[in-house]
């Protein structure tokens, strides 16, 4: 079994980049949670959900700019918390830098949940209006 910690730094490093095998590191009934006060908020059920709403997100963003710096991965046992950064133009060319925070449970060297936080409020305005 890999550490938790190294599955989520895989989880980076495969996304950011648009590795087609990144949707391997979910579990098929996987879930991921979005703030609801976002466009892109509530809970995403199966692997399937989710890429379709990393997707979407994705497309936010101008990919030749867009940098995701990991500032800290730490957790303990199955749960691992990572704080980043997105440093981005928006598809409409606008400059977006926001802090993040994702809780991700791994059961099996396979991601099982995410719940990711930021700040809507900033993000909204700059990147979906």
């Amino acid at each position: 079994m890999a550490d938790a910690k190294q599955i989520v730094q895989a989880y980076f490093d495969r996304a950011t980049v648009g590795d087609p095998t990144f949707g391997q590191l979910f579990e098929e009934d996987a879930t991921w949670w979005v703030p609801e006060s976002s466009p892109l908020g509530g809970t995403h059920v199966g692997r399937r959900a989710i890429l379709d709403m990393l997707e979407r997100a994705f497309a936010l963003y101008d990919p030749e700019s867009m940098k995701v710096e990991v500032l800290e991965l730490f957790g303990e046992g199955e749960h691992v918390c990572a704080r980043f950064q997105v440093d981005s133009l928006t598809a409409r060319g606008r400059h977006w830098k926001g802090d993040y925070l994702a809780l991700f449970r791994i059961v099996d060297d396979r991601i099982r949940s995410v719940r990711e936080y930021f700040d809507t409020k900033r993000l909204i305005p700059v990147v979906f209006e």
